[in-house]
């Protein structure tokens, strides 16, 4: 897989309200490179790891955002 693979190496693209959209596949998006993180071309498992997490996170009073699968 080509590109970087970590969130801090590149700048990310805001839609309005400061919403951001992050595309994880196999291929870059058209138009959306700078919001892709590259990911096997099979199924892939996502985990969300914290650190430093806030009292919420802990007490599972905290929801993470949904994630939309798209064709």
């Amino acid at each position: 897989m080509a590109g970087p693979t970590r969130p801090s190496e590149k700048p990310r693209r805001l839609r309005r309200g400061g919403v951001t959209d992050i595309y994880i596949q196999h291929d870059a998006p058209a138009g959306e490179q700078s919001n892709w993180l590259p990911a096997s071309s099979g199924q892939f498992s996502m985990i969300l790891r914290m650190y430093a997490p806030k009292p919420s996170v802990l007490d599972g009073t905290w929801t993470p955002p949904s994630v939309t699968m798209t064709s």
